[in-house]
Order: C-alpha cells, then structure tokens, then sequence
C-alpha cells in the first residue's frame, strides 16, 4: 500500500499507522468508528486507545492534506464517534480497478470484445502485488481475500475477451502458469483447454481436463463442473467456443426468491429513499454495498427489506436471492447451508457443490461475478453469519435485517428503524381493520396505536383483531388495551402476537443481560440515566454501562443522548412480567429501594449546588456526587424531575419501600418544585401522607405536611387546610424532640397566620422558629425566618423594625447561599419601600428579584414580584410597564394553577385598566378577582365588597 503525489510516493508511517490507513481507504468517504478502528488495528482496546488513535490521525492528516497545487484534494476529517477520508475514488486504485472492470464487463456483453480486454487488462495494471501487505490482520484479511476473488475473476474475463477478440499463444504460458497457482478453479482450466484447442494442441486441451478431474476426485471427491465437462465434451467433438469454457454467469439461472411484498405496507418513505439509494450504488463507498435495517422486535425490518427489494428489481436484472437467517429464534441458519441453497438457486447442479463452506463461499462468488443480484439476509444473528454470504462483485448488493446492531460488519451502512409516527400507525391500522371504520372513531383510533406504541407489529395485531370482530367498535379494544397487566395478552391473534416477538431476543440475552432488562422494566419513569441504572443494577457505572450498551445493540433499549436509555411502552412491559415471573418480590423491591437512595442522595447534593434547600430539612450523611456546581446540578433537575415524582408515586405504593428516604427525597425536590411544579409537588407530598400514615412513619409524615401546608397555603390559599397540616406538623416534632423540624414548621406557621392577617400570633410563631433555629448547632435557613418576620412588620407598619430585619435577611441569604430566600427577601424590600411611599427605589429592590427568578427560573416568586412590581410602575405613572407586569404575572398563575395569585393580578389590573381609561375592562377585572377571592375564602374578598358597597367601586 503506498500513498503517491506528482513527485513520488510519499512515506505512510509504521504499521499501525498504515493498518489506520487502510482501514480508511476501504471505506472512502464514510465514517470509520473509533471502536472499530480499535478492534480491527490493535484487535482489543489498547491503553490509551482514543490518544494513540488521535496521534495517528493527525500524522495521517499532514500526509493525505499535503497541498502542492498539482494533487487532487483530499481530507481526512473528525465525525462525532469517527473518521472519515474523504477523496475522489478515482484517485484510489482500488475503485479505478472496480471501476475498469465493470466498463470490460459491460463492453464484454455488449460484444466488444476488444475494448473489454483492454478495458480490463488496464485495471489489471494497477495491481503491483497481494493486498493489503503489511497492515494488521483486522484489516486485511476479510477484504484481502475478497479482493484477490475480485482480481482473479478480471483475469478470467480478460483472458476469455483475449480468446474471444483474436488470441495470440503467449496466452497458453500464461494460463498455464495460472492453472498451476489455481488448480482447482475450474473455469482458468477451461480457458486454457480452449487455448490448447485454438493452437491445435487438443491432445493437451484433453490431459489438462484429465488432470483436472483426477485432482478434484482425490482432493475432494468431486467431479468436474457442468460447464467444464461441457468444454471437455466440445474438444473431444473439435467444436470449441471460448463462452463454453466454464464462465458460470453464461449459464446463470434468474432467482426470484424474495417473498410477497405486503399489500398494506405503510409510511417509512424516509427509510426506502435511503435504502433505494443506497442499493442503487448512487453513494460513493464499499465495492459491494451493504445496507443494515436494525432494531428491535415488531419495528417491520422484514416488511420493508422486501417491500425495498421488490421496487429495486429494475436495479436487478440477474435476480434477487433471500434467506431467513434465523438468528433471533436461536435456530441459526449455517452459511453452508444458505449458501447450498443460493447455488443452486443461481443453477449450479447439487452434485457439484462442494461440502466446504469456503468452497461453497468461492463458488458463490464466481457465479455472481459481474452480475447484478439483489442479496436479502433477514434475521441475521451478528457480522459473522453475514460475511461467507457476501458477493464479491461490486454490480451486487446485499440487504440485511438484524435485532443486532452490525457495526463490525465491514462496510455496512446502518439504517436503525423506530416506530412509527402517530398518524402512520393510524393509517396502517385502517388499511388492515377498515379505512372507514377507523376514520369513523378517530380518537379511538389514536388510543389504540398509542396502547400499542407505535410498534408496527402491535398496530397489524390490533388491526387483525378489529378485522376479525366486525362487532367491536374502536373504542372497545382501546378500553381492552388501557389496562397494562393485560395489554401484552390483547396483542395476539393466531401466531402473530408481540411477546413472542420480544421474547425471541429476551432468549438471546446472557443471564447478566437479562438480569438488568429485567430490573430496567421496574421503574415507571420514561427514562433512566447510566447512574441511576447503575445503582438499581447493584455496579459500577463501566460495568452498567457495558450492560445498558449490549441491551442498546440488542435493540432491547434506546439511548438518544449519551448517559441516558429509554424503553418502548411495551416492551418495559413485557420486561416487568418477566420479572415478576423469574425474581422474587423482595429482588425487585431491593432494586427499587436502591433506585430511591441513589435519586434521594443526588437530590441532595444537587439541591444544595442550585442554592433552594427548604429551610429546617432533617438532614443526613450526604455520598459525594459530581453534581456540585449549579448549571450541571440545574440540567440535572430538569431532566429529572418527572422521573424522581414517577419513582416517588411509585415508591410510596410499595409497603415493602422505606417511607422516610422517599419523604427526604420529595422534601429535597420541594425547593426545585416549588419554582411551578406545584401540581407534581402536591401529588407526590400527598402520596407520601399517605404512605406515611399507613406505615406509621410519623419523620415521614412531618416532611409530607410541611410540604402540604405550605402548597394549601400558596397555591390555593387553603389557610384552614394549611395550618391543619403545619399544626399537626409541629406537634409531631416537639413529640418527637425533633428541633430542625420544629422551627420548620413554627416558621411555615408564621408565614400562614400572616396571610390570614394574625399578625401578632404570626410574630410569635416566627420568633420562637428563630430562636429555635439558632440554638441549633448548625443554625441554616436563618435568613428565611427573617424574611417573613420582615414581612409582618411591613404589613403592621413597622417599618424601621421591618427595614433592620430584612436587611439582616438579606445578608444571611448570601452567608447561607439561599437565593429562593434571596429573591424574596429583596421582593420584600420593595414592598416596604411602596408603603414608605419610595416607588423608585420600589422598583429597584423589585427589578433585582426579577434578575434572580429568570436566572434560577423561579416562576412562583417571579408571578408575585411582576404583580408588586406593577403597584409600583402604577404609582410612578407608568401604566404601560405596569401593564407588562400583570400580564404575564396572570399567564404565570395559570400555568401554575394558583388562584390566589391569579386574583391578586386581576385586582391590580382592574386599577391599571381604569388608570387608562379603560373601565369596561377594569371592573370586569374586579369582578373575576372578587369571585376567584370568594371562591377560595380569602380576606381579601371583604375587603373587595366593602369598597363596592362603600361606592368605591361602580359594578
């Protein structure tokens, strides 16, 4: 292998290097992984793989992008996962080669049997020795015996062309000396009985084929060929053609074996562009193309690789062969057998084909040579069942289907299926139940392909078992379909059903593997991370990893981000039954419990990192995490949270999980879900109550009515209901002796009786949380106290005590890196200074809350600063910013479902909206903020009717 530019050839480096660069060339113009640039080059992953690999690259990069202004450009480039050289294939011998013979050929059928020989003795001229010489043995010995095929198969065409277009007797020598390196490759000895016949030498022709047969009885049992006991018998009769001389392509049977395409195939145009393309060899790339349809169970590889396969036989003209692999049911199919039955599909006579499945692969090969044969190998087990079964021409190309992804099978391109778009299935469902009937029940319809996923196969049962009930409507199967525990068993019909598809690649598995597809069907969540499946798996996170990625390539699971792994609806179905069938309930409780103390100890530190801890939290040992900085920790909470309420709801519905970690971790959520997620807050305090008060674990119960008074409170402005929980909340932790607990619950009790305007009691409660507080010996959330104290004094006209206790608030959110408690406490800054008659100073201490809460996304505070903030933009005279102000408030406040906050901003526009002469819409405003105030019994409702009644207000 040697690289040239107009000056000579250019240094390639040591083997390694040159073993990287041959890899590279074989696959021109496509991505090359990492992995397997490791795999074949060092055969296992050297230390310091990815380096090393980048060393190498960049060497390769100063010889391949040398620009002199004479040599074609070339590139070699970074993919994400990969290499890719990038060149024209005509300035690459190998392709030039490819592409010489395939004009000879062309030329060959066309008659023109001169420029065939030339044509092909001119590829031919670009070989200087065996392949691929001197580069590691990954590399090279798949694609080097391939090419030698490639090389020999021109010769025999250059050498029947020579004999056909006038041949000279030179050619004996050389094709004696042929027959004598390839003695067993029948059509080279019938080439050269046909030149001994030409020069009148038949005596010879006659001793050649002699030897010939003796040779293949004593070596292999064998008798000759057909086509060369046809040139035996021509010599003997002195009529000899050189097309007789044992060419298998002239004697070449069309196979049409591909089964019959499916009448109702639907959607995937995306998939059979592609497919189309690539099999029409319109991409540059391998010699012989081949196309991989990946994924799991019931996805429809099958049914599109026929469907592609039938519309591509124009492509095809010489047939299409296809086999059943049956690599996913265990009951592999040998490649000698496959290859047994192609031969004779292509005509060769079942006595002369050999029992080897080298010979039988050589054979298969040659009768392919220079034809154009579409290969379909559905259900393949893995590359290596693939690879005896590859042509070596480039004029055919092979389509595979696998529930493994192929990535080691050299030069395929991948195609992973999904399932399908919603509006497909729903189409496929009507083509197999009834057009008519589905579009009659449209939202039925959509409810039975989303109980079947999407999966195709699911959809085809569904819509076979609507088809063979014409009594059901699609309502009924939906409503049969909604429970999960049954749904797998709704999904059969005859021998078509999804579990057996699913189990064909459960039964594949490795018990470590099926172990963890097991554990993975447990958790409710959509989703899971590599850290969390570790925990629950009970391993490191290499070793988890290792697992999840062989589920991955099994197409058991998804991963479309790294780190992060889904499953199909149904498939985590059938992965729970299985579980349920082979571990034990106190297994699968075990990984569950596990699940909650890896979420619970990441929570933790997680929550501290963004700066929202809940003041007064019962705290416990802490396991370190990398999650210590706020932008990751943040990221981690967004992309997390409907998994860690999912595990929640899950957790506490299972007597045999442990209340108190699954409390500790919604009470360290509370501060990230206190930000808009009231209603995910709410149901998952709610179900720890619960739990708690079935376990009798009264910890528990402390955390889940702290959170539930503190939403009855805010969200709805539940008073009664908030102090009922926060009340019982205290009286449990003064029991218990519990003191974080109780300043918690005296300081929530504090903020409570200030929005029922019990303001003395309110100073009572939050003084004794303070000094509860800082008789602890880690005296945190401070500074929260502080911050409703302050906020009393303001609404009793206290104003000097209110200004000196927030700023001390103010100070101590920074100490204890509280920004929730921050933000309000500058919040609070500002409603002192709008009582105290400073509106520009107002508007300050407003704006830095409102910088806080779009920094840290805290849209509960930032609905209530934006309402504050437009009383004070209306008392400055600006209406229009105060205007601004209301209306997203009011957009923030039915997103998060809080009517108190909702009729608060309606009451503030109504003064805006007469404020601009506007008073149709101003006191429709006043009565949608009395009627929201009446409906949940706040003060303020009085407060609104007197000053009707008083003629304040005209409506």
């Amino acid at each position: 292998m040697e690289v040239w530019r107009p000056g000579g050839p250019v240094p390639t480096g040591g083997f390694k290097q040159r073993s990287v660069l041959a890899l590279l060339l074989l696959n021109l113009n496509r991505v090359v992984t990492f992995e397997r640039m490791i795999d074949q080059v060092w055969g296992a992953r050297a230390p310091d793989a990815r380096n090393t690999v980048q060393r190498l690259v960049s060497r390769l990069r100063r010889v391949i992008e040398a620009d002199d202004g004479r040599a074609p450009k070339a590139s070699l480039e970074t993919h994400s996962g990969g290499y890719l050289l990038r060149a024209d294939p005509s300035t690459v011998d190998l392709y030039r080669f490819e592409g010489l013979v395939e004009q000879g050929r062309t030329a060959q059928r066309a008659g023109d049997h001169g420029l065939a020989a030339r044509l092909l003795r001119d590829g031919l001229r670009l070989w200087r020795g065996p392949a691929l010489v001197g580069v590691a043995d990954g590399v090279r010995d798949v694609p080097a015996a391939r090419l030698e095929e490639a090389r020999l198969l021109a010769l025999e065409d250059r050498i029947e062309a020579d004999l056909t277009s006038g041949p000279e007797e030179p050619l004996v020598a050389e094709l004696r000396e042929l027959v004598a390196d390839h003695p067993l490759r029948e059509r080279m000895v019938g080439l050269l009985m046909v030149a001994l016949h030409r020069f009148g030498r038949q005596a010879e022709a006659l001793e050649a084929y002699q030897r010939t047969r003796r040779h293949l009885v004593e070596e292999l049992g064998l008798e000759p060929g057909q086509a060369l006991q046809r040139t035996h018998q021509e010599v003997l009769a002195g009529d000899v053609t050189p097309t007789a001389t044992g060419r298998v392509t002239a004697h070449l049977q069309v196979p049409a074996q591909l089964p019959a395409d499916v009448p109702d195939f639907t959607g995937r145009a995306e998939q059979v562009r592609l497919l189309s393309e690539m099999l029409r060899g319109e991409s540059e790339g391998s010699p012989v193309v081949v196309a991989a349809v990946g994924g799991g169970g019931g996805l429809g590889k099958t049914t599109l690789a026929i469907h592609v396969g039938h519309l591509l036989r124009d492509r095809f003209p010489d047939g299409q062969l296809h086999a059943n692999l049956h690599g996913a049911d265990g009951r592999d199919t040998p490649a000698a057998e496959v290859l047994g039955d192609f031969l004779r599909a292509l005509g060769a006579s079942g006595a002369h084909i050999p029992e080897a499945e080298d010979k039988r692969a050589t054979l298969y090969r040659s009768m392919l040579a220079g034809r154009r044969v579409l290969v379909v190998l559905d259900n393949a087990r893995d590359a290596a069942q693939v690879r005896p079964l590859l042509p070596g021409t480039p004029s055919c190309a092979v389509l595979v289907t696998s529930r493994a992804r192929l990535a080691d099978l050299e030069g395929v391109r991948l195609i992973d299926l999904d399932v399908l778009p919603a509006e497909e299935a729903v189409e496929l469902l009507g083509k197999i139940a009834g057009t008519r009937r589905v579009a009659a029940e449209p939202e039925a319809a959509l409810e039975v392909v989303a109980a079947c996923g999407n999966l195709p196969l699911a959809v085809r049962v569904a819509g076979a078992r609507l088809a063979a009930r014409p009594g059901w409507s699609l309502a009924t199967l939906a409503a049969r379909l909604a429970d999960q525990r049954r749904r797998l068993d709704e999904l059969r019909i005859g021998d078509l059903g999804v579990r057996a598809s699913f189990e064909l690649s459960y039964r594949a598995l490795r018990p470590g593997q099926a172990a963890a597809f097991r554990m993975l069907g447990i958790p409710n969540s959509a989703d899971i991370t590599l850290s969390a499946a570790a925990a629950m798996f009970a391993m490191r996170e290499p070793a988890a990893e290792a697992v999840l990625e062989s589920l991955v390539d099994a197409y058991l699971i998804e991963t479309r981000e790294p780190g992060r792994y889904q499953m199909h609806d149904l498939m985590r179905t059938y992965a729970r039954q299985r579980g349920n069938e082979e571990d034990t309930a106190a297994e699968r409780s075990a990984a569950l419990q596990r699940l909650v103390d890896h979420y619970l100890a990441t929570a933790r530190t997680v929550d501290r990192a963004v700066g929202l801890t809940p003041v007064g939290r019962t705290e416990g040992d802490h396991g370190p995490h990398p999650l210590s900085r706020s932008a990751p920790a943040t990221r981690w909470l967004q992309q997390e949270r409907a998994n860690l309420v999912s595990t929640i709801l899950q957790a506490t519905g299972s007597p045999a999980i442990r209340v108190l970690p699954i409390a500790r971790l919604m009470d360290s959520m509370g501060g990230f879900l206190g930000r808009g997620f009231f209603g995910e807050w709410e149901e998952a305090a709610g179900a720890v109550l619960e739990a708690a008060l079935r376990d009798g674990d009264e910890p528990a119960e402390i955390l889940a009515r702290n959170a539930l008074g503190i939403l009855a409170a805010e969200r709805r402005h539940d008073l009664p209901t908030a102090s009922r929980h926060l009340h019982r909340a205290w009286r449990l932790c003064r029991d218990l002796g519990d003191r974080p607990g109780l300043a918690r619950a005296l300081n929530n009790l504090g903020a409570v009786y200030t929005m029922r305007r019990r303001y003395r009691e309110a100073v009572d409660y939050l003084r004794e949380s303070l000094a509860v507080r800082l008789a602890l010996p880690e005296p945190l959330g401070v500074s929260a106290v502080l911050n409703n104290l302050g906020t009393v004094y303001v609404k009793m006209g206290a104003f000097e005590e209110a200004d000196a206790t927030l700023r001390d608030a103010l100070g101590m959110t920074r100490a204890e890196r509280d920004h929730y408690t921050e933000a309000n406490t500058l919040n609070s800054l500002g409603n002192l200074r709008y009582e105290q008659g400073d509106h520009r100073a107002a508007v300050e201490f407003h704006e830095r809350c409102l910088d806080i809460c779009r920094r840290m996304s805290l849209a509960r505070v930032e609905m209530l600063v934006r309402v504050d903030l437009a009383k004070a933009e209306r008392a400055r005279g600006d209406l229009g910013a105060a205007l601004g102000h209301c209306v997203t408030a009011l957009r923030i406040s039915h997103d998060l479902r809080a009517p108190y906050a909702e009729a608060r901003t309606l009451y503030e526009l109504g003064h805006i909206r007469h404020g601009l002469d506007e008073p149709e819409f101003g006191d429709d405003a006043w009565r949608r903020a009395l009627k929201l105030f009446e409906e949940i019994d706040a003060p303020e409702a009085a407060d609104l009717r007197a000053a009707r009644e008083a003629g304040l207000f005209r409506w």
